[in-house]
């Protein structure tokens, strides 16, 4: 069984060209793969991801831009549901 972490985020958006679920990377581009997703570990880096997201939101990169809880568990993301 795999070491859970603590819970922490990514961002998530939609695709404005035809719908389909991107997150957030490390290098700021916008990846359909969630493994490639960055993940926060603070507040700080919460809000600097959602900044992120309310930019390329208002530049029509992405539709929005939201938070989505995730646990790291062996260096993958596994999503948390409610």
């Amino acid at each position: 069984m795999g070491n859970l972490t603590t819970a922490h985020c990514v961002l998530a958006a939609k695709r404005p060209t035809d719908g389909a679920e991107v997150f957030l990377d490390f290098e700021g581009a916008w990846n359909e793969n969630v493994r490639e997703a960055a993940v926060s570990h603070s507040a700080d880096e919460e809000r600097a991801l959602l900044d992120r997201g309310a930019h390329d939101a208002s530049h029509n990169v992405v539709v929005g831009p939201h938070l989505v809880q995730v646990r790291e568990v062996d260096d993958t993301v596994v999503f948390l549901r409610d």
